[in-house]
């Protein structure tokens, strides 16, 4: 994550267990905003993510105001590590990369699909309550 909600800067969350993980601790720690980077990375839409637009998800704050937020994923898929990631910027730009290149979102939807990460069901998380 980089720039995203409350985390300034670069956070980097991980490795993960690959059948199942799940994110604990105290309220007000930035437990819901690990579960909204996921969900925005996959591309859901920011009435999801609990936000009035796209670029509010961008940190804001007394010590700095950047212009983008970004988050990746990064997948071992068999040995080859695949990286999606998904960037706004203030003035609501938005762009999907694969790899670290820039795809459009349905072709980027298909290859998760492909790749057996049900965006239909939304099965890969379950989010709190």
């Amino acid at each position: 994550m980089v720039n995203f909600k409350s985390y300034l800067g670069e956070h980097v969350l991980g490795p993960f267990n690959s059948h199942f993980n799940c994110v604990i601790g105290p309220n007000g720690n930035g437990k819901s905003n690990i579960i909204d980077a996921v969900l925005f990375v996959f591309g859901f839409k920011f009435t999801k993510l609990r936000q009035d637009s796209l670029p509010s998800l961008i940190h804001k704050s007394a010590f700095a105001q950047p212009e983008k937020a970004s988050v990746s994923v990064v997948f071992n898929d068999g040995g080859a590590f695949i990286e999606v990631s998904r960037s706004v910027t203030r003035n609501g730009t938005i762009s999907y990369k694969l790899n670290q290149e820039r795809i459009s979102w349905n072709d980027l939807r298909s290859i998760l699909i492909s790749k057996k990460i049900d965006l239909n069901k939304n099965l890969f998380i379950i989010l709190q309550g």
